[in-house]
């Protein structure tokens, strides 16, 4: 991990409880693959989802973690949350 000073923080709250679920999702690899390339921007990520990853697929959960440095870190599951 980078020590580099967080310049620029986003939050994503992505409600995938929904057909539109691995659609969505591009928008978390966008994170990952900007993070990367820039170890000052980091996010926050609160993603209701029922997509294969964290948990099985089919296992509607709120997984919650941070993005820098091309990594997700201070993973947290728990159950669906609605983000609005």
């Amino acid at each position: 991990m980078s020590i580099a000073p967080v310049a620029l923080e986003y939050g994503i709250y992505r409600d995938g409880d929904n057909n539109l679920d691995r659609e969505q999702a591009e928008c978390i690899t966008q994170a990952l693959t900007t993070s990367l390339r820039d170890p000052t921007v980091e996010f926050v990520v609160e993603d209701t989802t029922a997509r294969r990853g964290f948990a099985p697929a089919g296992v509607l959960r709120t997984e919650r973690y941070v993005v820098r440095d091309g990594q997700g870190s201070g993973l947290a599951i728990g159950p669906p949350r609605d983000p609005s």
